[in-house]
Parts: structure tokens; sequence; C-alpha cells
């Protein structure tokens, strides 16, 4: 019998969740969020509060009265506002600690999707065997023999070369992928 281990499909994307099936990034985030959190919607509810003549004393003992009373209504307005002010400053901080777009880090995907974004998307392909146009033989000019003797060499190894370019042809057009006639010749053994 032999022993299994199950792994995860990618290890370097593994994170270690120590407390409360919470990862590390996790409790920063929770940690974030409740001080910053709290310190914010507090400060905002204490200005609204202070603002509309009130104090936090009295507008929570008189909701826990219950009584319709202005403080009661400066504190639901406090409270809301601080929701709503609040509410835009710890969204990406929970973007942060647990979206994964991609399978990736925010900050990671971040990075590739401003390089996506930033770089041309059209590549451009230079032409290296462009051709050259060969003058016709009618064209071309007999170089004048060099008192090296050069021009005349090179006369010789151009013809040289252009035998073997026609008998290069000459074997492409033999060879094809696609099935030919046969020749005159040999149907019917004439």
């Amino acid at each position: 019998m032999a022993l299994e281990m199950k792994t995860h499909k990618d290890i370097a994307a593994f994170e270690a969740k120590p407390m409360f099936g919470v990862t590390w990034r996790g409790l920063a985030a929770i940690a974030i969020m409740l001080l910053g959190g709290g310190v914010l919607f507090f400060g905002v509810a204490s200005v609204v509060l202070t603002t509309s003549g009130t104090s936090w004393g009295a507008a929570v003992s008189a909701a826990m009265e219950g009584t319709d009373d202005p403080a009661v209504q400066a504190l639901t307005r406090a409270t809301s506002t601080g929701m709503y002010v609040m509410f835009p400053v710890l969204v990406p901080v929970a973007f942060w600690a647990w979206w994964r777009p991609m399978g990736l880090k925010p900050e990671i995907y971040a990075q590739y999707l401003f390089r996506h974004q930033l770089t041309s998307k059209v590549t451009h392909y230079e032409d290296t065997y462009s051709h050259t146009s060969v003058p016709s033989r009618s064209s071309r000019v007999d170089e004048s023999v060099s008192s090296s003797g050069a021009g005349g060499f090179a006369q010789r190894a151009g013809a040289f070369f252009r035998r073997f370019r026609s008998r290069d042809a000459r074997a492409n057009r033999e060879l094809s992928e696609h099935a030919q006639r046969p020749s005159r010749r040999s149907r019917g053994g004439r």
C-alpha cells in the first residue's frame, strides 16, 4: 500500500489560515476594519450629534427609553451618516483581503492589468525577407574587368548559380503534394 498525499495545484498560491479559518491578510483586514472603521464611524457620528446639539449619553438614553425625541432622530441621522462615510473606506480593505481576480492577489493582478492597458496591442513584424528585384538580362550591363579580374569572376559565378537556380525551380515544379497527370510519353507506352 502506497502513501498518498493531496497537494494543491499551485503550492505557491497557498495561504496559511492561522485563526478562525482566516488568512493573515484577512486578520489584518478585520483589525483595520474594526479599529479604523470604528474610529471613523464614531468620529463622524460625534460630529453630527454635536452639530445637532445633543450628546451621545442623551441620545442613547432617549433611544433606550423608546421615546420619540429629537435626540433619537439625531442619533439615527448620525449613525446613518457614519455608515455612509465608513462604507467607501472599508470596501477597498475588504477587496485587498478577500478578492482574488484570476487566482492572484489584487496588487499583483493590478500590475498585470496596468501593463496590459498601457502597452500597445498591435505587434508589428518587419519583413526581413523582402523581395529584391533582379534586373532582366537585357538591362544588365557587363561589368568592366578590372586589373585583378574580379569582374570576370563575378560573371562566371553568376552564370554558375543561375544554372543551379533553374535546376531547383524545375525540381520544385516536379515535386508537389498533389498527384500530377502522367506525362504524354508515359501514356500508352510511347
